[in-house]
């Protein structure tokens, strides 16, 4: 079976090589009753726990709304969310892939099945305050931390 680094072209003179660096975070669903605003009044309870928020979504599910956060730590996420009345319904381990372009998202996402890491699903995230970041919820989340941290990637310059 062929590496990442095999799989992936080095970089031309009209690339640069780009570092990437995953982690492993907690995406959180929450469900609340109120229609309107949930997600800002959510956003708003972690700024004053100082956790890395990746990005957020919201939608509507009949007459609720549903959030869907990611962050950095769980366990501080939650608690700060269930003490000021949110339910937390899910909460699933991802790995959080801060992306410069989408060429980059598409080699790691070639490398990542290239090496046989099943993937469950994936999606991207732009919070106002950084770069896009790809969300990747997989069947080993380690292996695919060592593959993209492993790979060697390019852009265009």
């Amino acid at each position: 079976m062929p590496t990442p680094s095999q799989t992936l072209q080095r970089p031309t003179h009209d690339e640069i090589a780009v570092a990437i660096h995953p982690i492993i975070a907690a995406e959180i669903t929450i469900r609340s009753r109120v229609i309107n605003g949930t997600e800002e009044k959510v956003l708003s309870v972690l700024d004053t726990v100082g956790l890395d928020v990746f990005g957020s979504r919201s939608c509507f599910f009949g007459d609720s709304e549903m959030v869907l956060i990611v962050v950095s730590d769980a366990s501080p996420a939650r608690q700060a969310l269930e003490a000021a009345g949110f339910e937390c319904q899910k909460i699933a381990s991802v790995v959080a892939v801060p992306m410069p372009t989408a060429d980059v998202k598409a080699a790691v996402l070639a490398s990542l099945m290239n090496a046989g890491i099943g993937l469950l699903y994936c999606y991207s995230l732009c919070p106002a305050s950084s770069d896009d970041c790809l969300i990747l919820r997989t069947a080993d989340d380690e292996l695919a931390l060592r593959v993209i941290e492993g790979g060697r990637w390019a852009q265009a310059a």
